[in-house]
């Protein structure tokens, strides 16, 4: 493909992805706020009901952030009774979060309206085009984390300012 070509196709994917990827963390911030939480309590709570149980390590390698930083936010959302901190079945050392009783309904609540409004867009459209739009989602999501984690070392490697 020539390299024009090829630019084209990027620059008309960049710039949704730029507008897509603004209203997500706009989105996420309103979320956030509704319950009484910050993004990154938040984003955890969606990766322990998604990708858990997990151990904090496991949570901090998802996010990309330092096991101090992972620490503090698990904590707050233990205070909150939102997740729990319990043993492992197999492994009586290693200590799994997942979310108590309740929350995902908590969270889940927030987002009755903005449901049935995807849910009218998703009958609109047929199984197959979801299906091409969930599959370019979960490589753009599977990207977007690498990258995320990346970034966020080179971030630690900076010098502090104030």
């Amino acid at each position: 493909m020539p390299r024009k070509v090829v630019h084209a196709r990027f620059e008309r994917y960049s710039r949704i992805a730029q507008q897509f990827g603004a209203r997500t963390v706009m989105f996420q911030q309103a979320a956030a706020r509704l319950l009484g939480l910050n993004v990154t309590q938040l984003d955890c709570l969606q990766l322990i009901r998604h990708l858990g149980p997990l151990t904090a390590s496991d949570l901090a390698r998802e996010i990309g952030i330092t096991q101090a930083s992972i620490s503090a936010v698990v904590a707050k959302l233990i205070e909150r009774g939102l997740v729990a901190r319990n043993r492992s079945s197999e492994d009586k050392r290693r200590q799994l979060l997942e979310l108590t009783a309740g929350t995902a309904e908590f969270v889940d609540a927030i987002y009755k309206e903005h449901v049935a409004r995807m849910t009218s867009i998703l009958d609109g459209i047929s199984d197959a085009e979801l299906d091409v739009a969930l599959a370019f989602m979960q490589m753009l999501e599977e990207e977007m984390k690498h990258t995320a984690i990346e970034m966020n070392k080179s971030a630690s490697a900076l010098p502090v300012t104030t």
